[in-house]
């Protein structure tokens, strides 16, 4: 299994419309070998919800997937065991060698960090 650990800082608010903010490229090639794939969160910000999406590309600097596949949405500070925020969800993306994982808030800007784990 490896862990690509606290991949995101901040998910940005887009008012009306749906905004990510994004991780860098991860190069999972190697590591994704059964297929399993969780993200785990912890959202400091209270009032608001976040979604978390994915996308993936065939190169590190190749195009990434359009429409960003939904991991999570309604995840909050008051979500996840013990309402505290802090919460995981399995996901099944595509086969792609590079990926990137993706934070947008619905409401007011989101204090945040995840995890990636890829085995």
């Amino acid at each position: 299994m490896k862990v690509f650990a606290e991949i995101l800082t901040s998910a940005v608010s887009g008012g009306d419309s749906i905004v990510y903010g994004w991780s860098p490229v991860f190069d999972i090639s190697r590591h994704a070998k059964n297929g399993f794939f969780n993200l785990e969160w912890d959202i400091a910000t209270s009032g608001t919800t976040v979604r978390f999406a994915w996308s993936g590309s065939s190169s590190v600097a190749g195009t990434q997937t359009t429409g960003s596949p939904l991991i999570k949405s309604g995840a909050s500070s008051g979500s996840g065991p013990n309402q505290t925020g802090r919460d995981f969800s399995g996901f099944d993306p595509e086969a792609f060698p590079f990926i990137r994982i993706g934070a947008a808030a619905e409401g007011t800007t989101a204090t945040i960090s995840a995890s990636l784990m890829v085995d």
